[in-house]
Parts: structure tokens; C-alpha cells; sequence
């Protein structure tokens, strides 16, 4: 992976920088990210406005290990979706958003699980014996199961009460725990 750096101020520049995200003009003065990925016997330069920061899937070079990375964040931001104090959204929403993006993560990592047995079995069977592309396949088939299966397990959830308030007059949040707490305990579960 490549190193992040922050710039906090912008220098002038000859170039135009842009987000590689949002396609932003970074200015002179504001803070920016930049990443320079090495691809063959070049490398590729890449910067990121103050409000889009790197994430792993735009750091690795790996077309696999991107998409991996890239479906957790999409449950990650699916999760982000609501803001508790302001502007929450409803239970029944929140809970089939982030179990929807857990099913699509779950079909995601079977697909590279798929990609990482096609290249295993286009090897030279004298090589394949010291691959370990069979245990990475292995791994995204596991990560999806656990995935699907809290998808399952966040659509039963119910809230005990949807009107119940905490002690303080608060409204109860629990429920919301429950689907994160199993959410990102599925999520962590992704090992390669």
C-alpha cells in the first residue's frame, strides 16, 4: 500500500490539482491528500481534497484487494448513514440499508473468492503447490458467508419498543447498536 500525505497548505502550482474523487480544484492554501501508487516501472500520483481522504480501496494496487476493501466501505458508509442527533433516519430503513449493503459486500468477495480460483487454477500446477491464491479464495467464500449471514441476522432485529426513551428522556438508540455491533463484527472479520 502507499503512504498518505497530508499537505496543509497548498503551494501554487504550475498543474491544476484535482480530487481524484470529487474532481474539486484544490487551490492554493487548502489542505489536501496525495498518494503515489507504483505501477510496473511508473507510477501514478493521486490527490484527494480535505473531504474525500484515501481510503484503503484507492491506496492498494490490487484490483482485488480494491474491490474487497471497497465493499467494506460501502457497508461502512452505509452504517455512517445516520446521524443520531440531527437527522436520523427511520429503524426500518437504517436496518435494510446496511443489511442490503451487507448482502451486495457478501456477493462482492464470492465474486473476487472466483477470481482468485481462476488465477490458482491458470497456474503451472508446479507452482500452484506454493500459491497461496486457493487459501485467499477460501477466505472471501468465508468473509461472504459471515456477511450473508448478518445481513440475515440484522433483518430480524427488532426494536423492543419503537416510542421507549432512555431515563433522560432520550430516545432508546439500541436497536441501532445491535445492527452496528453485528455489522462491524462482520465486517472485521475479513482476513487476507
Amino acid at each position: 500500500m502507499a503512504r498518505i500525505n497530508k499537505v496543509t497548505k497548498a503551494r501554487k502550482s504550475e498543474t491544476e490539482r484535482q480530487c481524484y474523487k470529487c474532481e474539486v480544484e484544490i487551490k492554493e492554501g487548502e489542505t489536501y491528500y496525495w498518494i503515489q501508487n507504483r505501477v510496473g516501472n511508473s507510477s501514478a500520483r493521486k490527490n484527494f481534497c480535505e473531504n474525500h481522504p484515501p481510503r484503503p480501496s484507492d491506496i492498494t494496487t490490487s484490483d482485488k484487494l480494491a474491490a474487497l476493501y471497497a465493499a467494506r466501505e460501502s457497508v461502512e458508509d452505509a452504517m455512517a448513514r445516520t446521524d443520531r442527533d440531527t437527522k436520523r433516519i427511520p429503524f426500518d430503513n437504517y436496518k435494510s440499508g446496511v443489511a442490503s449493503a451487507l448482502d451486495e459486500a457478501g456477493s462482492e468477495a464470492r465474486s473476487v473468492g472466483e477470481q482468485y480460483r481462476e488465477s490458482f487454477d491458470n497456474l503451472p500446477e508446479n507452482f500452484q503447490s506454493s500459491s497461496d491464491l486457493e487459501e485467499k479464495a477460501d477466505s472471501c467464500d468465508s468473509w461472504a458467508d459471515t456477511l450473508d449471514d448478518a445481513a440475515a441476522e440484522i433483518e430480524g432485529i427488532e426494536p423492543e419498543a419503537p416510542e421507549k426513551k432512555n431515563e433522560d428522556g432520550s430516545e432508546d438508540l439500541s436497536a441501532y447498536d445491535e445492527v452496528d455491533a453485528t455489522a462491524q463484527e462482520a465486517l472485521d472479520a475479513l482476513e487476507l
